[in-house]
């Protein structure tokens, strides 16, 4: 894969990973029949915050590739991206071939979908950046991609508490602010 395939693939990996995760912080915290409105808002609101991610680690790889050989910043990046990938990816496959079930019209298979697939993925996502990051990382472990990885795995699992900061310290029925 070209370095370009392996930075759209890891952007479109992590934007999608956000999403989900500003999905879940809204999911059951609503006690209102109708929640489109408020589900894409959430949606985006995930987006957002992974958005904000990205720029943050993509701002450090530039600084790195300023002050170091920007070649090599590259060429080690592209190797860890690929890693990362080989991780990333399949668990994605997994969690999107997990949607489609949930969305056929047979509650059963629905139901299904959400309590052997969804939600146990949703307990390793954790496991499953850590590994990403760790496998990426043995594919060119040096001093800047591990600053590198670290910042990048440690944003993604900081996303889910930075998202649920706003439900701390509130009643549990309490309906939330509207935008």
């Amino acid at each position: 894969m070209s370095v370009w395939t392996v930075m759209l693939l890891v952007w479109l990996l992590a934007s999608l990973d956000a999403t989900f995760v500003g999905f879940r912080d809204a999911a059951g915290r609503n006690p209102r029949v109708f929640k489109k409105a408020w589900f894409r808002r959430a949606l985006l609101r995930g987006l957002a915050l992974g958005q904000v991610a990205s720029v943050v680690v993509l701002a450090w790889l530039g600084v790195l590739a300023w002050s170091l050989d920007a070649t090599e910043v590259v060429d080690l990046h592209h190797k860890v991206g690929g890693g990362m990938v080989a991780v990333y990816l399949p668990y994605a496959v997994v969690v999107l071939g997990a949607l489609s079930v949930y969305k056929l019209p047979h509650p059963d298979v629905s139901s299904l979908a959400t309590v052997l697939v969804l939600g146990p993925l949703t307990l390793l996502r954790p496991v499953v950046i850590l590994v990403g990051a760790g496998w990426g990382l043995w594919q060119a472990p040096t001093l800047a991609t591990g600053s590198s990885v670290v910042l990048a795995a440690g944003l993604m699992l900081a996303l889910e508490p930075m998202l649920g900061r706003r439900w701390r310290d509130r009643a549990p029925l309490s309906l939330p602010p509207e935008p």
